[in-house]
Formats: C-alpha cells, structure tokens, sequence
C-alpha cells in the first residue's frame, strides 16, 4: 500500500466522535420537530381531530430536513467504504 491508499482507507472508516453526537442531534431533531408541529397545530391552531399522526409524521420530516445537510457534510469527509465483493 502507498501512503495515498492508507489516507484513502483511512477516510472511508466512520469518524466515531462526529458520527454519534450527529446520530443523537438527528435523533433529538426529528423528535423535536415532530412535537413541536403538534404543538403548533393543536394548542397554537386549535385542532381536536383525531387523527393527528399525520401533523408527527410531517414534523419529524422537518426536523430530520434540518440534520440532512450535516449527514452530506460528514458523508463527503468520511466516504463510505467501497463494498468488497
């Protein structure tokens, strides 16, 4: 191995002190967001339906949309491993 494919091999394997505080933020950030969009729609617009799955599920879309562009960030840092056949 060259010192070129050492570096290579090192940068495809996780960075384990960005990659878990990341996975917990996304984690929080989903969590967050979903009830917090039902917060907004029940106590802040006055909703009483039942069916409020729907309002979580949006939420926890928005809040994983905010951790999204970390992951690219990480993801061109730290490619993933070309899978050995």
């Amino acid at each position: 191995m060259t010192m070129d494919d050492n570096t290579l091999a090192e940068r495809t394997k996780n960075n384990w002190l960005l990659f878990i505080p990341l996975a917990v933020l996304t984690g929080i950030l989903t969590i967050a967001g979903a009830l917090v969009a039902y917060y907004l729609v029940t106590e802040q617009m006055g909703y009483t339906g039942g069916k409020s799955g729907v309002f979580y599920i949006g939420g926890a879309f928005v809040g994983y949309s905010i951790a999204a562009p970390l992951w690219k960030l990480y993801r061109r840092r730290y490619p993933k491993a070309a899978k050995q056949v």
